[in-house]
């Protein structure tokens, strides 16, 4: 093994690491990013080779920073709290609370299912006296479980359809059955395991009309160019 092999495997060690064994003020990307930038200046990487490694990351980290203020934009305007609400009816309504992490996983990405439903799931738990923890579980469990159905459903994705030319048919046929039993089966998993002990009184919050005539359409037009784009020739 030559010598640069053996430091880029020194440097990327110590980068992985530096992620979990730091400081608490020092954030965790600042590991990763040294030892990159230590790695170029000690020559084992070149800078061509550099930019080459990071361009497939452009349009991802692109979408990232479109989708995921949209969706917080959604949430502030009380769209998701009133699908939540929606969906929120009878004494349990965890089955509808995974079916609606499931949808936002696949057709916004699985960083808007745990950013955002994260937190709108706790409160749900608090007002029916379910247990915080469990539920707020869910967005966790199906950012894994759900994220693979379509180019948009999580980085790794949008990374491997930028690179190989892969559309939203070639996701849906070869990933979307594995996705739909990964989410079944986690269901059956799930329920099993949480078995809601009411804790304290529960607390209802009202639909708003208001933000779902607003949030609609601007879901329905995101989905629809998710979904159907590539027809149109939009690519995902």
């Amino acid at each position: 093994m030559c010598a640069v092999a053996v430091v880029r495997i020194i440097l990327l060690t110590a980068a992985v690491l530096g992620v979990f064994v730091r400081p608490a003020q020092i954030p965790n990307w600042a590991s990763p990013a040294a030892a990159a930038v230590l790695l170029i200046f000690i020559g084992g990487m070149t800078g061509d080779a550099a930019l080459d490694a990071v361009h497939p990351l452009v349009s991802p980290l692109a979408f990232l920073l479109l989708a995921v203020p949209l969706a917080v934009m959604l949430d502030r305007l009380g769209f998701f709290a009133s699908v939540a609400a929606l969906v929120d009816t009878g004494p349990n309504p965890r089955l509808g609370l995974w079916v609606l992490a499931a949808a936002v996983t696949t057709f916004l990405n699985l960083d808007a299912s745990v950013v955002l439903l994260t937190p709108l799931y706790i409160r749900i738990a608090r007002r029916h006296g379910f247990n915080p923890t469990m539920l707020a579980m869910q967005p966790v469990l199906l950012a894994c479980l759900a994220s693979s159905a379509l180019p948009i459903s999580n980085l790794t994705n949008l990374i491997a359809a930028d690179r190989y030319g892969l559309g939203v048919a070639d996701f849906v046929s070869r990933l979307g059955p594995a996705s739909l039993v990964a989410v079944v089966v986690g269901w059956y998993g799930y329920r099993r395991t949480d078995t809601t002990t009411v804790l304290h009184d529960q607390i209802k919050d009202p639909v708003d009309p208001r933000a779902l005539r607003l949030g609609t359409p601007i879901v329905a037009f995101v989905v629809l160019g998710f979904t159907v784009g590539d027809l149109l020739g939009v690519p995902a």
